[in-house]
């Protein structure tokens, strides 16, 4: 296990009522740089001044690019006693970081990428995007399914990088009835209605099982090649 860093909270975002950013700030280095599609362990302490660290833990994407390290940014769902702990704390407040971890690179290789995500599974997907914003390496296009406008997590980030050719995002909302973005559930309908070149593309899916396991059941249908498709889930 890596050694852990004390990082402090530099700023904290909110989207919606249960969703929330923690961009965090160094305080002890050197940092090992992360790339796209890694995750790191998150520990609150218990007691700062003796160094004693909550019992609980866990592990979370990191949303930043390796372009704006040593910051890390986190989004974070509100659901269960580690949340509940963390939702207590402020900017300036001290926590400590393990990693980065995660073999799988998103940033490797050149072929054009299709990505699914739900809700805070755009987590990995966001450090990707805000990557390949800087390149010109390859085309990507994202399939994001959210509840409503409100809960949607970077939403005008996204926005910004829609207007750019290489990037195709698709917004799905199941629950809001708004004049932006689809109005509908993933389907195949809806893939096969923004992608003609199937077997082009890699297909990476992040979000929780029952979105992932819809996705891969709908790609599957579509003949898509198992060795294609990457899913993550919880």
């Amino acid at each position: 296990m890596s050694k852990l860093k004390k990082y402090q909270i530099k700023k904290i975002l909110k989207f919606g009522q249960n969703i929330r950013s923690f961009i965090l700030e160094p305080l002890e280095f050197p940092i090992v740089k992360h790339y796209p599609g890694q995750f790191i362990t998150f520990h609150l302490y218990e007691n700062l001044e003796k160094e004693e660290l909550w019992e609980v833990a866990r592990a979370y994407s990191i949303v930043s690019s390796p372009h704006e390290y040593p910051n890390l940014e986190l989004c974070i769902k509100l659901q269960g006693t580690f949340t509940n702990k963390l939702w207590e704390l402020k900017e300036g407040d001290i926590t400590a970081v393990g990693g980065p971890f995660g073999a799988h690179n998103l940033s490797k290789g050149s072929s054009p990428l299709v990505f699914f995500a739900g809700g805070v599974g755009i987590t990995p997907i966001m450090s990707l995007l805000r990557f390949e914003n800087t390149k010109n390496k390859r085309k990507i296009k994202l399939f994001y399914s959210n509840r409503t406008l409100e809960s949607t997590p970077y939403l005008n980030e996204l926005k910004k990088y829609s207007l750019k050719s290489k990037f195709e995002i698709i917004f799905l909302f199941t629950g809001d009835k708004t004049n932006f973005g689809e109005h509908c559930r993933i389907s195949k309908e809806i893939i096969e209605k923004y992608i003609s070149k199937k077997q082009d593309f890699d297909y990476f899916i992040c979000g929780p099982k029952s979105f992932a396991g819809a996705v891969e059941s709908i790609l599957k249908e579509m003949d898509i090649p198992q060795e294609k498709i990457y899913s993550e889930s919880w």
